[in-house]
């Protein structure tokens, strides 16, 4: 990648390779006995390279799960629990280390959905 003649990228494109170099992810949705469902979302992501700081950074490789968790009364209402980045408190998915560089948390949600 390179920047157009007469054009400028204060990061000299290397925001745009600075990816992961594999990633796997392991998916499950079954429907359970008694309107029941759940989901199931596995991930493994490679480390990934910072190339746009002023040192050379890595973010290491991790994996995670997400699980939904869902219930229909009726035709109408449906009731589901999910959970999201469940193995780790917290990762970082970018960003050199150090106090800016953000991390996703652990999150759990519950909802209601009544179709009308």
């Amino acid at each position: 990648m390179h920047v157009k003649p007469g054009q400028s990228d204060l990061n000299n494109t290397r925001n745009e390779t600075a990816d992961p170099k594999q990633q796997f992810s392991l998916r499950a949705a079954l429907d359970l006995p008694h309107r029941v469902e759940f989901d199931a979302d596995w991930r493994w992501v490679d480390s990934l390279a910072i190339n746009n700081g002023g040192a050379a950074a890595t973010v290491p490789a991790y994996c995670e799960l997400d699980v939904r968790l869902g219930w229909h009364p009726s035709e109408a209402i449906e009731l589901s629990l999910a959970g999201q980045n469940l193995l780790h408190a917290q990762h970082p998915e970018y960003g050199a280390p150090g106090p800016t560089r953000e991390e996703i948390k652990r999150s759990v949600y519950a909802k209601v959905t009544w179709r009308f």
